[in-house]
């Protein structure tokens, strides 16, 4: 059976129609699944307790977020900060440490990324997201907060260099 030219277009009609269809849908995501923790959320950060370092030293932190059910918070998305990490303002003389994306730093043996302060980073299925800190031997000793958000909630680690 050969297809007439009207039964062609009402056929490419239909497919063109279709796949919009598909794309529209795909692009509509669900506005329940928001990355920002809801309020009453808990971010707990973990760190180094204060040390003595005699060449440069990476230290890991951990964040995790847990929802006001208790469960943790997969994939929530989190600023992180600290006033003492690269880069700092003006007013400031020297850079005291530098985030990596990822743990371990430079020592990290699938590389890693270093990043300024603030940076953004999401928690992984779990509500965990662990990065680190490079701190140069040269910095002299000093003690700062790192500061962990997601929405209006947040928590905090102190970094203390003796």
């Amino acid at each position: 059976m050969e297809l007439t030219i009207k039964h062609k277009q009402i056929a490419l009609f239909t497919l063109i129609f279709v796949m919009f269809s598909i794309v529209l849908m795909q692009g509509c995501g669900d506005s329940s699944t928001q990355c920002t923790a809801p309020a009453g959320s808990t971010i707990t950060v973990t760190g180094p307790n204060p040390s003595s370092i005699a060449a440069d030293t990476n230290f890991n932190f951990t964040a995790v977020v847990i929802m006001p059910d208790g469960s943790p918070m997969s994939k929530a998305c989190l600023d992180i900060s600290g006033s003492f990490a690269f880069p700092r303002n003006a007013t400031q003389t020297g850079v005291h440490y530098q985030f990596y994306f990822s743990p371990d730093g430079t020592s990290n043996p699938n590389g890693n990324v270093p990043v300024s302060s603030p940076f953004s980073a999401q928690t992984d299925d779990f509500g965990q997201y662990t990065f680190s800190a490079l701190v140069t031997a040269a910095s002299g000793t000093f003690t700062d907060t790192i500061s962990v958000r997601s929405g209006a909630n947040m928590g905090t680690a102190t970094f203390t260099i003796n």
